[in-house]
């Protein structure tokens, strides 16, 4: 499997729709549990700031990552 740094997953390639499938699922799963996705928001606005550190501890969790307690935003 080739893979370049301008576009290391491609849509032929079989995990490309698994990350797709697992990022979908997650925003159904964070909308149904009323957790707020990173498309609700402005780039770059505390909001999203916020909401985008938790969607990648979402997603480290479902692949079984241990992350331990956040931090990031432990001043806000």
């Amino acid at each position: 499997m080739k893979y370049d740094n301008e576009h290391p997953l491609s849509p032929e390639d079989p995990l490309y729709h698994e990350a797709t499938a697992l990022g979908m699922s997650l925003v159904a799963i964070r909308k149904a549990c009323d957790k707020p996705n990173p498309s609700f928001y402005a780039i770059g606005s505390p909001e999203w700031l916020a909401a985008t550190d938790d969607f990648a501890r979402d997603i480290l969790r479902v692949l079984g990552v241990d992350i331990g307690p956040s931090e990031a935003f432990e001043d806000a």
